[in-house]
């Protein structure tokens, strides 16, 4: 459910002849070929009464198959230690409240089309305001929040969109759905977006785009 924070388990699954491409994780990592998985699927929709067992044989190159999924492995395990040292950066400027909320906007920007609605009106819409003070809520209540690399900070800014994005976004989807979209889909997109503004404002100095001074303006009290 939307409070099961703290699981990092994520299942690599490939074709039974390796011929499809696979997804590679952080950590607590579960290996799987494409038929094992359909078939653990099948026993967990049964019906709990039942008492399903399956049996499955492989007869494929096991070791060349282990082989690219640790090399992918490595290649993650590289970009994750590159990563976290620039959160250790971030996680070393001081922001605002204000910051966090711009932070949102941009990496959760409305279409120029909305942006010119909103223009002609003066009143966006409650959905984007609720995304945004959404993030706002996460960077004071999410878990850790209290933490000094977090509190304040510009990794705690970027913390509270992953935060709202992977939990609070979509909090009645199945879990099946919310890893999709967390993971390959538009939360994955609006987490690399928010990490990529994240470093070229907060840590780079670089000046927020004119969306979100757009919308600043429009919204001047927003931030609650």
């Amino acid at each position: 459910d939307q409070h099961d924070r703290g699981l990092n388990t994520l299942l690599l699954t490939n074709s039974f002849d390796t011929t499809s491409a696979f997804q590679g994780g952080f950590s607590g990592v579960y290996v799987v070929c494409g038929n094992t998985y359909a078939l653990a699927r099948r026993g967990f929709d049964a019906d709990v009464d039942d008492q399903v067992s399956f049996s499955i044989n492989h007869k494929g190159n096991t070791k060349s198959q282990l082989g690219q999924i640790s090399a992918a492995l490595d290649v993650a395990d590289r970009a994750i230690r590159s990563h976290e040292q620039v959160a250790r950066d971030l996680a070393k400027v001081k922001v605002s409240r204000a910051d966090v909320w711009r932070l949102a906007v941009a990496a959760m920007p409305p279409s120029r089309a909305t942006l010119d609605k909103w223009k002609a009106t003066g009143q966006p819409t409650g959905y984007w305001i609720n995304q945004w003070n959404g993030v706002l809520d996460e960077s004071r209540n999410g878990p850790g929040h209290d933490l000094p690399t977090r509190q304040g900070t510009a990794f705690g800014a970027w913390n509270a969109v992953t935060g709202y994005v992977d939990y609070a976004r979509q909090p009645s989807s199945t879990d099946s759905a919310r890893t999709n979209q967390a993971l390959f889909g538009t939360g994955a997109d609006i987490k690399t977006r928010a990490f990529e503004v994240a470093v070229d404002k907060f840590a780079g100095g670089g000046e927020w785009s004119d969306t979100v001074h757009d919308v600043e303006s429009i919204c001047s009290a927003a931030v609650n």
